[in-house]
């Protein structure tokens, strides 16, 4: 079971702890002012919960500050920021960029400060409150407080004890640099060549206080040490050391490992932080690893004597794989086909591939098989098509068909790419230069509609190119040239002829010049897509069959002229292929 409780709960239990704590520290807080209490006699309950009541409101929770508030009052009287004299409580009181323990903390260091700088009582005067005497009271109010806490508490929680001396961060310098000598693929008459990316430019990020939101950066990096990494540079110039073996303190955390620097050791250091390690397998075209996240910590006590202080600050950095890929192809016409077969047909010719990855070469068995799989997988539709022509027709059915599927050259490039001094985005280049298709295909037979016999023909020819120059930054581009462009449609209309044989018969068979829908077409698409696992684009070729019915017209002497409709083919997918 839950409880859940209310805001108004929640202040009503904060009200019962200062009640309990301003009770269990009553005894302490009279030991460390005697004076104070005999003059306040009965009022001294209520005005040390008064007190710790004002402490709470400023956002102090602890009851050893709540005891040094009490103490404050004592030598400073009942809301003495509100007093004439205490410009500099109230100053401290206001600024919000300090924390409540930064604010107790400089109302102590300033009421130290004005008591070494009280002049000595004159000679028969009464001794009024010294330094000495302050930091005994203080002293032990923060003992009693420690005894009096387990009393005093509603959740049992870990005490945060006001830090005694100032503690904080000055001036902080960091750099992060990119490895060296990155080399880009670049388009050159139609191919790719290997050229030096843009210089890296990142700058020299110089704070002298924290900033409002995590400060962020990014490198390209490759795994390994030495110029191989992307290196962090950092060098801290601390305001003020509380422990000089504890602070300040630079944690550098991956989100699976953290690397801590402490002291004396984290005022200057350098480190290589490491982009993500690749995953075996093949992705596809485009395909960039994310980066590596790291969350870089910079933290002191934040306590400083005046002044809002640097406090921590957060750096988030992202190491991206400096990694640069080319993949190139080249692939011929299919050989010519014909059916039915007489003889075995003729093999296509390979397709010629390579990929590399920083000018090495990738194995890339899988994408070549596939490309080999297409000429394959276009005869197998043709066949389709083919085996319905044969159930259209009565004789001599036949089929010839040149043809060419994603035929030509492409080469294409992909990479991160540093574009300002804290930007890296993902590029692509490249140029394609491909015939998409290609089709000369005759369908021919011999068909009779009544008393008529007739030679038919159903031709789909045409030819739909794919050119395109890739130049896509960030994932946009000019119109055309992006990958998502690396794609197109086609739709090639099939045309009839149909002359009649004569056998003897008076009556003719033609075909009618009706709605040229009718007759269907090839359509499909060709190019690249995104793969189904998302991680980059694959070629592809896709191409059916659209339903096809030619209008013939039977003429014959005797009965006169009658139309009719015969199906000739139906809708069916042929090709639906992909590779890389």
């Amino acid at each position: 079971m839950t409880l859940t409780l209310s805001p108004d709960q929640f202040d009503l239990l904060d009200e019962i702890q200062v009640r309990r704590t301003a009770a269990a520290m009553t005894d302490a807080l009279a030991q460390a002012w005697p004076t104070v209490t005999q003059r306040l006699t009965e009022r001294w309950p209520a005005f040390v919960e008064a007190a710790m009541q004002q402490a709470r409101r400023h956002g102090l929770s602890e009851p050893a500050d709540f005891g040094r508030w009490v103490s404050l009052w004592c030598l400073w009287g009942a809301n003495f920021d509100e007093k004439p004299g205490f410009d500099w409580a109230r100053e401290i009181l206001a600024d919000n960029r300090r924390k409540p323990a930064v604010k107790l903390f400089q109302l102590l260091h300033r009421t130290r400060t004005e008591l070494r700088a009280k002049p000595a009582p004159a000679a028969g005067a009464a001794p009024g409150p010294t330094l000495a005497s302050w930091d005994a009271a203080i002293a032990r109010v923060t003992q009693g407080a420690s005894q009096g806490r387990a009393a005093a508490a509603v959740f049992v929680v870990d005490p945060v004890v006001t830090p005694d001396l100032p503690c904080d961060l000055g001036v902080v310098d960091l750099k992060l640099s990119d490895v060296a000598d990155i080399q880009e693929y670049r388009v050159s008459h139609g191919g790719l060549v290997r050229q030096p990316a843009p210089p890296p430019s990142p700058e020299l990020v110089h704070l002298d206080q924290a900033p409002p939101a995590p400060l962020s950066l990014s490198a390209l990096g490759r795994m390994g040490r030495g110029s191989a990494a992307a290196r962090l540079n950092l060098r801290i110039q601390p305001l003020a050391v509380c422990n000089p073996m504890l602070h300040p303190e630079v944690r550098i955390g991956n989100g699976e490992t953290i690397a801590t620097w402490k002291g004396r050791d984290a005022l200057q250091f350098s480190t290589p932080l490491l982009p993500p390690a690749e995953a075996p397998g093949l992705t596809g075209i485009g395909h960039v690893l994310p980066a590596q996240d790291y969350v870089i910590d910079l933290a002191s006590c934040g306590l400083r004597e005046t002044g809002a202080p640097f406090d921590a600050a957060r750096v988030m950095a992202r190491i991206f794989p400096a990694v640069q890929w080319m993949m190139a192809v080249q692939h011929d016409a299919l050989p010519e086909m014909q059916w039915p077969a007489s003889s075995p047909a003729e093999s296509a010719k390979s397709a010629s591939l390579r990929l590399e990855r920083d000018a090495v070469a990738v194995p890339i068995e899988a994408w070549q098989k596939g490309w080999a799989g297409l000429p394959a997988a276009c005869r197998t539709g043709w066949d389709k098509v083919f085996n319905a022509w044969t159930r259209v027709v009565v004789g001599s059915p036949s089929l010839t068909l040149q043809m060419q599927a994603l035929c030509g050259n492409a080469a294409l490039t992909w990479g991160w790419r540093r574009t300002g001094a804290d930007v890296v985005v993902a590029r692509c280049d490249g140029a394609i230069d491909m015939v998409a298709v290609a089709i000369d295909a005759v369908l021919a037979g011999e068909i009779v509609q009544g008393a008529s016999r007739a030679r038919i023909r159903l031709r789909v020819a045409g030819k739909v190119e794919l050119k395109r120059t890739i130049q896509q930054l960030a994932g946009a581009g000019q119109d055309g040239q992006t990958l998502a462009d690396a794609v197109t449609t086609f739709k090639l209309p099939f045309q009839l002829e149909v002359d009649p044989l004569v056998d003897g018969s008076l009556a003719m068979l033609a075909a009618v010049q009706g709605d040229p829908d009718l007759l269907g077409q090839v359509s499909g698409s060709a190019g690249l897509r995104p793969r189904p696992d998302a991680a980059g684009l694959e070629w592809f070729f896709t191409m059916a069959v659209e339903p096809s019915m030619a209008t013939l017209l039977l003429t014959d002497p005797i009965i006169g002229a009658t139309q009719t409709k015969l199906p000739l083919l139906a809708a069916m997918p042929l090709v639906d292929w992909s590779a890389g």
